[in-house]
């Protein structure tokens, strides 16, 4: 699909920046900044009037411009004299917060009335354009708010202050905006990331990571050591996370790939998933977990709550830190001593970098399932990490780790993507070498052939084949099905997170029934 149908185009001319104080837009003088940057893409991100352009400049440089309604400087102080008699008197009921429709017009007609009631001068035409600063600067993030609302960007950071942000964007990578901050904006947009957070940033504490409200990771730092005038990273996570029909429509990992994760899964095989930052690791983590049987227990542990499962029977574990004395730190480490005591049938660790390393390679050699992240540029060094100090996992515990999977972003068609590039079955522990030895299961073909090859042998189905009493034909029997029927839900469009839930949970309890409805290319 291509970047015009993915994103929605603007028409018309797009407004320019206001003075420096009060609210931040792209460039003054748009016809200025049009002509010296060339627009490679521009899209709507909240209606009306937030909106984003990627731009190109004559050094080849790309841009990131936040696009909003220009205020002149008797409209900003219009503005600011606005918000704060409503900050005075305007009371919104706690309980209607969450209903957008009620807030959106409690704040239309409360905004009426202090415009009449005040004597604001406030032309009738521009009130839709205070409104959208108003919900903007009120329930919103502020000047972040178009980046926080863009689907398409993934990451937000803010070096210091009077420094460009920047950000992440999923199709054009790292991006220079249109945004700077001044100290004084800086501390504001801080001190609401913090209070968003539920923790507080202080002096005492100067660095703070947090969850904000709709799920994303935010890293704060203050000028006590961030001597560029503080600093903040924010991580999005998408509301809906993606599925693994939505990875094998995405080129991720082919339908071979899944269907084999499925049968790893199934049987309670322990995977680890490697990769360096940004590489998607826990969003295939996420994916692949759908499979876990419905009626398995289930515990997750996690820093930050990234992991979501359409599961009932599931614990969702999360560490605490600690910033005030008399309350104890949970660790990774406590969290998983307090999930072998509920039984899980499966353990999944959002990424382990410490001693809750040992433990989890304890869990799975006890029998329970396990599914993993780390942090690495391959399988073979991910191996290495974990016999080295801080996790320090015996050598001999490494064959409890069955497969390895390894996922990089890569450059296909011109564009930065994701791939699964290999998957390695452990094989065992070569004595006079003292390496782990790997049997490779599935390979990217590369850029020049985007596709997954089978090497054609499986050790793990050898193995669950003999210790079932089966023929091992039988899994290869079942990895070509479950392929089948992937192929079938993602042409089918079968990609909302609760239908592919439904038809996993199906397979499992009606597995001819399903098969005959692939096979009969039936809805």
């Amino acid at each position: 699909m291509s970047k015009q149908k993915r994103l929605k185009q603007v028409s018309g001319k797009e407004r320019g920046d206001p003075p420096e104080t009060g609210v931040q837009q792209v460039e003054k003088e748009p016809t200025t900044v049009e002509e010296k940057q060339e627009f490679i893409d521009r899209y709507v991100v909240s209606e009306p009037f937030g909106m984003a352009a990627i731009t190109r400049g004559p050094e080849g440089k790309l841009r990131y411009f936040v696009v909003e309604p220009e205020l002149d400087e008797g409209e900003i102080r219009e503005l600011e004299r606005l918000k704060k008699i409503l900050l005075e008197e305007a009371v919104l009921p706690l309980e209607k917060l969450k209903e957008r429709a009620f807030v959106e017009g409690f704040f239309r007609n409360v905004i009426k009335k202090t415009i009449k009631n005040h004597k604001l001068k406030i032309p009738d035409d521009r009130l839709e354009e205070f409104f959208y600063y108003i919900m903007r600067d009120f329930l919103g993030y502020g000047v972040l708010d178009v980046f926080m609302k863009d689907p398409n960007i993934e990451d937000i950071s803010c070096d210091g202050s009077a420094i460009p942000l920047y950000v992440w964007h999923k199709f054009y990578e790292n991006l220079q905006t249109s945004v700077s901050l001044t100290k004084e904006e800086l501390d504001s947009v801080i001190l609401r990331l913090a209070y968003r957070t539920g923790y507080q940033v202080t002096v005492s504490n100067p660095i703070l990571d947090g969850d904000l409200p709709d799920g994303s990771r935010a890293h704060i730092a203050l000028g006590e050591v961030s001597k560029r005038g503080g600093s903040f990273t924010i991580r999005k996570f998408s509301e809906k996370p993606f599925t693994v029909v939505d990875l094998i429509n995405f080129g991720t990992m082919s339908a071979e790939v899944a269907a084999y994760f499925w049968i790893m899964i199934e049987n309670f095989r322990s995977m680890m998933i490697s990769g360096a930052t940004a590489s998607g690791k826990t969003t295939l983590l996420n994916a692949i977990a759908m499979f876990i049987f419905p009626e398995s227990k289930i515990c997750t542990i996690e820093e930050t709550r990234e992991i979501r499962l359409p599961h009932e029977n599931w614990v969702p574990l999360v560490s605490r830190q600690v910033f005030h004395e008399g309350i104890k730190e949970i660790t990774l480490f406590d969290l998983l001593k307090s999930s072998l005591r509920q039984r899980p049938d499966y353990i999944v660790v959002g990424e382990v970098r410490g001693q809750e390393a040992y433990t989890f390679f304890q869990a799975i050699g006890t029998g329970h399932g396990g599914l993993c992240t780390i942090h690495s540029d391959s399988i073979e060094t991910s191996v290495k990490r974990l016999l080295t100090k801080p996790m320090d996992v015996p050598l001999m515990l490494m064959g409890l780790m069955q497969v390895g999977v390894h996922i990089s972003r890569v450059r296909v068609g011109g564009e930065t993507t994701r791939r699964v590039v290999e998957i390695k079955e452990t094989i065992g522990i070569d004595e006079e070498t003292e390496k782990v030895e790997f049997n490779p299961t599935f390979n990217w073909g590369g850029e020049d052939n985007d596709s997954f090859l089978f090497s054609g042998r499986s050790i793990v189905f050898e193995r669950m084949a003999e210790q079932n009493f089966i023929p091992v034909e039988n899994y290869y029997g079942e990895l070509e099905d479950r392929a089948e029927l992937l192929r079938w839900m993602a042409l089918k469009k079968r990609m909302t997170y609760n239908e592919i839930a439904e038809t996993i949970r199906r397979f499992y309890y009606d597995k001819d029934g399903v098969m005959q409805e692939v096979r009969l290319g039936e809805d």
